[in-house]
């Protein structure tokens, strides 16, 4: 019976230990190992989140086995993985076109947080369409912007524009 997601909380479900392979490795593992401590004091929010964005390719045995027992436990950490990694895969393959599609299985989750996310999406999706597909970035321009407040802040009260225009220019 899978487990709910008090009882994860609470760990009533345990995690995974590290398991070694003839060699001693942790991440090169091919049996599944016994089950160790209670989940809730091995592995905080930010950590179990951090799981769903990683590649599955780049997950370690125990975090592998971790996530598995997680999907198992609670349909909503499974619907959140696969809505995320959907996600990611279009971020990183810049695949803009299947936009849409993921904000329409998006908006159907039983999820709040990815349906109010989904929602945000929608209201501004030609330029996050755009964000995902064009190669451009305005990346440059912002990293200028960002120094150029820096050196405001830093000036702040301490002399006019003259020395303002010094220190950009100096810098630049």
């Amino acid at each position: 019976m899978p487990a709910s997601v008090a009882q994860i909380w609470r760990g009533e479900v345990a995690c995974p230990r590290p398991c070694a392979d003839a060699a001693g490795s942790v991440d090169g593992c091919s049996t599944p190992s016994p089950v160790g401590r209670p989940l809730a004091t091995d592995w905080s929010a930010r950590r179990v989140a951090s799981l769903l964005v990683y590649r599955p390719e780049q997950l370690s045995c125990l975090q592998a086995e971790y996530l598995a027992r997680l999907c198992t436990a609670d349909a909503a950490t499974t619907e959140a993985y696969r809505l995320t990694q959907d996600f990611l895969s279009m971020v990183r393959e810049r695949t803009g076109d299947q936009l849409a599609d993921w904000i329409a299985a998006a908006q159907g989750s039983d999820i709040a947080e990815v349906r109010r996310y989904a929602i945000g999406l929608r209201a501004d999706q030609a330029a996050v369409q755009a964000g995902l597909t064009l190669e451009w970035s305005n990346g440059q321009v912002e990293g200028q912007i960002h120094r150029l407040k820096l050196l405001k802040r830093q000036m702040y009260g301490r002399a006019g524009f003259d020395l303002l225009r010094t220190r950009v220019l100096a810098t630049a």
